[in-house]
């Protein structure tokens, strides 16, 4: 299907985001490389395990306005999981947004077939944990409404076509 998908968690407490990125890391396990595109670079190498370390590497700027990119061998979930996600932090306007790009044909389901469900699901668990007011998930770029899959927990416009989980392949296939 190749097609890309966004899922934003807006306006996240900076305290928030580095256990965030902790629990989606794995504690650094499934991280490939990561990058930051600033006026800053950062000064220590981030020790994972630690969510200080993470909230350190990510506030040494007193700049407004940059991107760092951790690229994920494998996103590990109890619902799914996803290969080659990537995690996006967005820093503007004393704000931060933390995203997760993925390509809808990397997503493997352990137990539900409902491929927007299962989404909107683990993001209203992720919302209520970090205490996310604003969350949603769409066709990339996500910010456009009518590409949207859900916001906040209620189903958006754009449906995909149903998605299966075939238990002995593993595999999400296409429903015609």
């Amino acid at each position: 299907m190749n097609t890309l998908i966004e899922l934003v968690f807006e306006n996240v407490f900076l305290g928030s985001i580095a256990q965030l990125l902790k629990e989606l890391s794995q504690e650094g396990k499934q991280i490939i490389n990561y990058s930051l595109h600033a006026d800053w670079e950062i000064e220590d190498e981030i020790n994972w395990h630690s969510a200080d370390s993470i909230t350190q590497a990510l506030n040494q700027s007193t700049n407004n306005g940059w991107s760092f990119f951790i690229n994920l061998n494998e996103l590990n979930l109890k619902q799914f999981s996803i290969k080659n996600c990537t995690l996006q932090i967005l820093q503007y306007d004393s704000k931060y947004d933390v995203g997760l790009n993925f390509n809808v044909d990397d997503i493997r389901f352990r137990h539900s077939t409902d491929f927007i469900e299962t989404l909107m699901k683990f993001a209203r668990k992720i919302a209520f944990k970090y205490g996310i007011q604003h969350y949603f998930a769409g066709i990339e770029p996500a910010g456009d409404e009518e590409t949207r899959l859900f916001t906040n927990g209620k189903k958006g416009p754009l449906t995909l076509p149903f998605l299966t989980w075939e238990e002995k392949d593993f595999v999400i296939s296409q429903v015609g």
